[in-house]
């Protein structure tokens, strides 16, 4: 009886066709997926920005009014606020976004290009969704980000203006029939008690974070007459623009050996700010030269000015 089977040679020849097809189809079945990942980031980034972009225009009085100043929005308080409903996924990551990603945005008014994560609105607000600002928060992912101001620091903050500042925030931080708060960073780290600052409020003393810097912070509640544990996520949120300190001298000889950075300082609010410098001369040339001088604070408030430098014989 004669069987019908597959000689040697030809299962070579199928398994070389079939790894002739794989090396054409898997390649492009990749470049598929990673075509839609790109799409759907798109698609999730713009939900955030629009989202950003719609409590704008409710919020009109909460803008920056000055150049290149910046306040920033949590997603948890778009979702607090109801601008963003459920948890969007980083398709790249496959982790949820938290709720402590921030979206910066920005008073504006130069033609600076757009880049692809951020957007302008109407000329003046440039909206900036910024995904290094997140931590991937294990516990209590889910909680909103209540927004606070900061108080204190700088010459705009009197005595008055920081004990009113502290007690609205008290008032947002501490419920009625509190037993006990308990504090952490936003890594969910205990933060040592050494490192609280006492606050009176209603002739009670509490333990908290510092009021006066840039920070997020997770607090868990206990209470008096009830048995459940409570947990809540804060900003502190710096607006406040650092200040750029340039030298008054300008003109230079084009023998002279001239440090674009010397005299030039920068104080903030926080205690940090950086200056970056763009721009160069040529040595030995006469002319005018535009440098550019910017200065960022560790909250992203930035300030920005030209500085001419007049080189002569």
């Amino acid at each position: 009886m004669k069987k019908n089977a597959f000689t040697l040679v030809e299962l070579l020849a199928v398994l070389v066709v079939l790894g002739i097809i794989s090396g054409i189809t898997i390649p492009v079945i990749n470049k598929s997926i990673i075509s839609s990942r790109n799409s759907l980031y798109k698609d999730q980034e713009q939900i955030i920005l629009k989202a950003s972009i719609n409590w704008a225009e409710i919020n009109t009085d909460k803008l920056p009014t000055e150049e290149n100043k910046t306040i920033a929005l949590s997603l948890g308080y778009l979702k607090a606020e109801g601008f963003l409903t459920g948890n969007l996924k980083n398709p790249n990551t496959g982790y949820l976004y938290p709720d402590n990603m921030i979206v910066n945005v920005s008073f504006d008014q130069s033609n600076d290009r757009v880049s692809k994560h951020n957007i302008k609105y109407n000329g003046d607000y440039r909206f900036e969704f910024d995904e290094s600002s997140g931590t991937d928060i294990n516990m209590h992912s889910n909680i909103p980000a209540i927004t606070l101001n900061i108080c204190g620091g700088g010459d705009n903050f009197s005595s008055e203006a920081v004990v009113k500042c502290q007690n609205d925030n008290l008032s947002l931080i501490i419920p009625d029939d509190l037993k006990e708060v308990i504090v952490y960073d936003q890594a969910n780290n205990l933060i040592d008690q050494s490192k609280l600052v006492e606050y009176q409020y209603e002739n009670i003393t509490y333990n908290l974070f510092d009021m006066s810097k840039y920070g997020f912070y997770y607090l868990s509640y206990t209470y008096n007459n009830k048995t459940n544990t409570d947990y809540k996520l804060f900003l502190i949120n710096d607006t406040e623009v650092p200040i750029l300190i340039l030298p008054d001298q300008n003109t230079f000889s084009i023998d002279d050996k001239i440090d674009l950075t010397e005299g030039v300082s920068c104080t903030d609010n926080s205690g940090y700010c950086s200056i970056k410098v763009l721009g160069n001369i040529t040595p030995g040339i006469e002319g005018k030269y535009v440098i550019k001088y910017i200065v960022s604070d560790e909250s992203g408030n930035t300030v920005r000015a030209n500085r001419v430098i007049n080189l002569t014989k």
